[in-house]
C-alpha cells in the first residue's frame, strides 16, 4: 500500500511532500492500534524532515477484517 503526501496551497499546484510504503504483510499483522511510519522522499530511503527538523511520520489506523472463504467463489 504506498500513500502519496502532498502539501496543500491557496494558489498554484499542490505538490508531493513524500510517501509511505506499507507492504500488505504488515497490515496482516496488526490489530486495531495506531501504528507510525516514517515519510520518504519518493523512491527513495531519504527521511522528510519537518520545520521543527524531526523525521515526519504518517500515523496509520486500520482494521483488517477477515472475508469468508466462500465470499472469493463465484
Amino acid at each position: 500500500v504506498v500513500f502519496t503526501i502532498f502539501d496543500w496551497d491557496r494558489m498554484g499546484d499542490d505538490e508531493v511532500i513524500g510517501e509511505v510504503r506499507i507492504p500488505v504483510n504488515d497490515f496482516r499483522s496488526r490489530t486495531t492500534e495506531d501504528v507510525a511510519f516514517p515519510v520518504h522522499k519518493v523512491n527513495t530511503d531519504i527521511p522528510v524532515i519537518g520545520k521543527d527538523k524531526q523525521e515526519s511520520n504518517l500515523t496509520v489506523s486500520c482494521q483488517l477484517h477477515a472475508l469468508p472463504y466462500t465470499y472469493f467463489h463465484l
